[in-house]
């Protein structure tokens, strides 16, 4: 078993000129030898404050391409990198870099305000504070780019004091679950691997592909990205920032192979697509968060472009199963069949696996899947079983072994691609001083698939304009209600629990746009 280091460094030894990365921005270029060494040079200027085996390093960034090397950097430390959403308010990230124990912090320079409010929160010095991106530097921190800028082939080779193995901590992906705390899943190296050539035996990702990457950086599916154009070895264009006409043009003018997009994404391409624009080149589109429309399907069919619909979580790195294209129609709503490396079943409330056809919650076990939840045994405990990860989805798999998910159990509803958890927005939600009660529920949305609707028992004083800015201070834009409505009461089972299926059947939507 072989770790993210090793592997950067195998591939820079028997392929250095590839060009793995390019800046859609800018057109900037590096070979896999320009992020070794520029990797290596980032690496020695947090190593030399302290930055060590098993530290943990956020990282606060829009998509740039001084991520990954920053990404790479920390694994060749050993250190542990926590990727930070760049969507986040900063009470939100406070609270991340306090409970994942941050020793340092990598920030762009346009949310300095952010990282740096962070920083102060956890007692972190401008010694354990550094910049990438463009624009006008902070005060105070330490600029990474003049670092990166400077890297060189007679650079000293990286020395570290223990070099990481499988089993070392590689990052810490905090997603939140029907508490509304976040929680940070572990992958290890090792599980990180075991995903990455997982993803790859079901994904049609060829060497010398050209595979464009405009998903977020700190979610898993997109760094699930650079580790498998990293072990294929295809060019990977990283996107600033995704722009539906402008993606047309990036595979046209970058002879793109492959690409992930969530389904809101790809209605948004088929929407601006230009024939005037030879984008022949693209063979497979990768997509997952919410089924794909049976007429989003036939036209990108019409284009003879393949569509792989995909299940996945955060907790195993990546995909679980996934629908091959050749099947899409066939299986119209399925999201395939699990992934070689891991094991799933589906099984009744009392573990039992139900038969074919029959709902039941999705568990899944195998190398990909997280070592547990950071700092948080007890939660670890309840969602791992008998080496058994407990998705909290409902799922149903047919006799020929497809997979359809049926519901959430944890009520998440994904808005735009964005995993939304009503139990967190109910949780802030809830502080508003006019607001009596709440409940948040998905409605459906021709633009994001699903938006956040809040339905709320009114207090003295409520109103629905000022909740809506009152929650646009702390939540995320992508957590923010789109509807407010009010109830006298809500509905609630003999334990107290709110009754969301009458909620979404009184309030079916769809959500204002």
């Amino acid at each position: 078993m072989i770790t993210i280091a090793t592997l950067l460094e195998r591939q820079a030894a028997r392929h250095a000129d590839m060009v793995a990365l390019v800046d859609e921005a800018t057109g900037n270029r590096w070979t896999i030898a320009d992020l070794e060494r520029g990797s290596a040079a980032i690496a020695r200027a947090v190593q030399a404050a302290g930055i060590g085996h098993g530290d943990r390093l956020g990282l606060l960034s829009p998509n740039h391409p001084s991520m990954v090397l920053t990404y790479l950097a920390v694994a060749r430390l050993g250190a542990v990198l926590v990727p930070i959403n760049s969507r986040l308010t900063g009470p939100e990230v406070e609270l991340l870099a306090a409970d994942s124990g941050l020793s340092g912090l990598v920030g762009h320079r346009d949310l300095a305000p952010v990282a740096l409010g962070a920083a102060a929160a956890i007692g972190l010095g401008a010694e354990r504070l550094w910049w990438i991106g463009e624009g006008e530097l902070p005060a105070t921190g330490r600029d990474l780019e003049p670092v990166l800028a400077a890297a060189s082939a007679d650079d000293e080779p990286l020395k570290v004091d223990r070099s990481p193995t499988p089993d070392d901590l590689l990052y810490l992906m905090y997603t939140s679950g029907t508490t509304g705390r976040p929680k940070g899943a572990m992958h290890t190296h090792g599980t990180t691997i075991s995903a990455t050539t997982g993803n790859l035996e079901s994904m049609d990702y060829r060497p010398g592909d050209t595979y464009f990457n405009v998903m977020p950086l700190f979610h898993v599916a997109s760094l699930a990205m650079v580790n498998m154009c990293l072990h294929r070895r295809c060019t990977m264009v990283l996107g600033r920032a995704f722009d539906p006409a402008g993606t047309w043009r990036t595979i046209a003018e970058h002879r793109v192979d492959a690409m992930m997009a969530v389904p809101a994404m790809l209605a948004a391409m088929a929407a601006t697509y230009d024939p005037s624009l030879d984008t022949s080149s693209l063979r497979v589109l990768s997509t997952g968060a919410a089924p794909v429309p049976l007429p989003l399907l036939e036209r990108f069919g019409e284009l003879g472009i393949a569509i792989l619909q995909a299940y996945g979580i955060t907790e195993a790195g990546g995909a679980v199963a996934v629908l091959d294209s050749a099947d899409a129609l066939d299986h119209l709503g399925s999201t395939g069949k699990p992934l070689l490396a891991l094991e799933m079943r589906i099984v009744g409330p009392g573990g039992a696996e139900v038969p074919a056809g029959e709902p039941g919650e999705i568990v899944v076990r195998g190398p990909a899947v997280t070592t547990g939840y950071w700092n948080l045994p007890e939660v670890t405990a309840e969602a791992i079983v008998d080496g058994w990860f407990h998705t909290g989805d409902i799922g149903v798999v047919d006799e020929d072994g497809y997979l359809t998910i049926r519901d959430r159990v944890k009520d998440m509803l994904i808005s735009g691609g964005e995993n939304v958890y009503p139990a967190e927005v109910e949780s802030v939600l809830s502080g508003h001083p006019a607001v009596a009660d709440i409940a948040v529920i998905g409605q459906p949305s021709s633009r994001w698939g699903e938006s956040a609707c809040a339905v709320v028992v009114p207090g003295e004083g409520f109103d629905a304009a000022d909740l809506l800015a009152w929650s646009r201070e702390r939540l995320a834009g992508f957590k923010v209600p789109r509807a407010v409505v009010t109830v006298e009461d809500l509905p609630r089972n003999a334990s107290g629990k709110i009754l969301k299926h009458e909620l979404r059947a009184r309030f079916p939507g769809p959500a204002p746009e």
